[in-house]
């Protein structure tokens, strides 16, 4: 397990300003770099280990996937906050709200945008070309919801950029009993129509990885809770990724083509894969 290093010591300082000034050392130059998790609810080691290997990524933004506390007690917010803080301390920070949790969470820093939210819950931002949509799944939708509509607004005032939505409950996937009711009604046909890139999850404790009518569909939730098993067979068809392990997703976006890596705590890559930037959707050709 990695050694980790703590908020708040001599150490960490001098590995922040360390991590800051090589932050450009493995991305190509003006490609956006960014990391998204979830499913990290506690205070562990293997929790901490996630945050680490989120921080040696020195992304230019961290989104997370629901699942941060699990519950909206004070003392829960106040342990999520302590514990995330290698990575807040340094990138901005987009979360959405998860089960139990009242609201999503925006730490924004440097240049990074800090977007209003609606309803407390879903909001969305551009940066560096790249449009970004945070979705509220702990409440119903149906066609004419008001998430809905602005939903579809939204998506169409972003035509042209690589889109990449956030919700906690997945749209598709080995979710078992926490799938988005209805979501493949109302949201996936807008995220086909206005070309979704990929849509990331974390209501379940593992990840699986799939394609529906050109939209990628990742499930990351193995941010350090307990893992779930991948038993939901069901929901997992031919040609799709499912496993369970603790995980972080490594995603950097070029002219031409957006590139995902699911990393370990270790920094193994354990799944990798690319998608258009551009045009059509689907996969990068080999």
């Amino acid at each position: 397990m990695p050694r980790l290093v703590h908020p708040g010591t001599r150490r960490f300082h001098f590995a922040a300003a360390a991590v800051l000034a090589s932050a450009l050392a493995s991305a190509g130059e003006g490609d956006l770099r960014f990391v998204v998790y979830g499913g990290s609810e506690g205070t562990g080691d293997t929790t901490r280990s996630v945050i680490a290997q989120v921080v040696r990524l020195r992304p230019d933004l961290v989104a997370h996937a629901g699942g941060m506390v699990g519950n909206s007690r004070l003392t829960q917010w106040v342990a999520f906050h302590q514990i995330a803080e290698p990575i807040t301390s340094l990138f901005p920070f987009y979360g959405c709200r998860g089960r139990g949790e009242k609201r999503a969470v925006i730490q924004s820093r440097g240049d990074a945008p800090e977007p209003r939210l609606f309803c407390d819950n879903y909001f969305s931002f551009d940066y560096r070309g790249a449009h970004f949509t945070f979705l509220d799944t702990e409440r119903p939708i149906f066609k004419d919801d008001p998430q809905t509509r602005w939903l579809a607004d939204d998506l169409a005032s972003a035509e042209g950029k690589p889109i990449f939505v956030f919700s906690h409950r997945a749209v598709f996937g080995a979710a078992e009993r926490h799938i988005l009711r209805d979501g493949h009604y109302w949201w996936h046909p807008l995220f086909v129509k206005h070309k979704v890139r990929v849509a990331f999850s974390g209501a379940r404790h593992l990840y699986h990885r799939l394609c529906r009518d050109g939209v990628t569909y990742l499930i990351t939730g193995g941010g350090g809770a307990p893992l779930d098993p991948v038993m939901a067979r069901r929901q997992v068809c031919p040609g799709d990724v499912a496993a369970s392990f603790n995980h972080c997703i490594e995603v950097t976006v070029s002219t031409t083509e957006i590139r995902c890596r699911a990393v370990d705590p270790e920094g193994r890559t354990r799944d990798e894969f690319a998608v258009r930037a551009a045009g059509a959707l689907g996969p990068v050709e080999p």
